[in-house]
């Protein structure tokens, strides 16, 4: 499945939409969830990462590494 947004902020809803999901997603067992990202520089993957994290209700400030 391939999901393209318009705009910073419709990424950062689409990721905070996502983690919210993620959170309620009944996983089997003790399992854990691994989420990657991949993109060339700008491809939105920090503000991707900004929306999942306040999905999560991650407070702290997500800054690029």
């Amino acid at each position: 499945m391939e999901i393209v947004t318009k705009s910073a902020k419709e990424t950062q809803k689409l990721a905070e939409l996502l983690a919210k999901e993620l959170l309620v997603w009944p996983a089997p067992g003790n399992r854990t969830l691994v989420v990657g990202l991949r993109g060339d520089l700008g491809a939105g993957k920090t503000t991707f990462s900004q929306g999942f994290a306040k999905g999560l209700g991650i407070k702290e400030k997500i800054q690029s590494p």
